[in-house]
């Protein structure tokens, strides 16, 4: 009896709340703002996060695999890491099926931007098809992180693809994190004392870069907020994947990423 009471409370124990997030996003991911909130998600006990940063693209991307040419990111479960200048943006269907996760983090729409007013519905639909893939699994957890603030995204544009195009949209499916007055582009362009691209903060140097990690935080304390308020339901750890120590990767043409935006 004692044997068996002694099993009971040792299998009892080794039941650890796990949490699988996947993390997907456009050139942003791919900088430093995704690369700092990839690490704060890592971060969290028990967490096993993917990021998958693909630059110049939006949600459709991620459903019919549409090359990338100016950077893809990824940092795997298992701690490897990929940067290349050119390649197929990974399937949204393919990473759920192999991750199978509880937490889906998107930022993505800063792409959708330079052409929304006459592309109102095509972004809805876009998002939509996309959240109709992502959100299959029951009680996904999903957080959408919005575009910050830039010199190449005018403030009519940004304000109508929030009212117009994300909030409906992703209202009921998705939390919604807007990221519009986080920073102000053209104030830390004059700080830095260099133009940038109009969009990307890295292309600012150590300020932008500084404000890209500051963006991170307030993402992820905001994240970490919603689930405070509404926990995810506790489930039995998978087996841990090795982590490696590999340095990190490099683009042939040397960071920050080059940026194409296309929709």
């Amino acid at each position: 009896m004692k044997v068996i009471l002694f099993w009971v409370v040792s299998l009892v124990s080794s039941v650890v709340y796990a949490e699988s997030i996947l993390f997907l996003g456009d050139s942003h991911t791919a900088q430093t703002f995704g690369k700092h909130l990839d690490s704060l998600l890592r971060d969290r006990e028990h967490a096993k996060v993917k990021m998958i940063g693909s630059c110049g693209v939006g949600p459709r991307a991620f459903l019919t695999g549409r090359t990338t040419h100016c950077g893809l990111r990824i940092h795997a479960v298992n701690g490897r890491k990929s940067l290349k200048n050119e390649g197929e943006t990974p399937l949204l269907e393919t990473e759920l099926q192999q991750l199978n996760p509880d937490i889906l983090i998107v930022a993505l729409g800063a792409n959708m931007v330079p052409g929304i007013m006459n592309r109102t519905r095509s972004a809805k639909r876009s998002i939509e098809a996309f959240l109709k893939v992502g959100l299959k699994k029951p009680h996904t957890r999903c957080f959408w992180i919005g575009p910050p603030d830039g010199r190449n995204k005018p403030k009519d544009k940004m304000k109508h693809l929030h009212e117009k195009v994300l909030v409906p949209v992703l209202k009921d499916q998705c939390a919604f994190f807007d990221s519009r007055f986080i920073l102000d582009y053209e104030k830390l362009s004059e700080e830095a004392g260099r133009k940038g691209d109009g969009g990307h903060l890295d292309f600012l140097g150590p300020v932008g870069k500084a404000a890209a990690r500051r963006w991170a935080e307030a993402a992820f304390d905001w994240i970490e907020s919603e689930l405070a308020i509404d926990p995810l339901e506790p489930s039995v750890e998978q087996p841990s994947l090795v982590e490696t120590n590999e340095e990190e990767p490099r683009l042939i043409l040397g960071e920050p990423l080059s940026f194409s935006p296309k929709e």
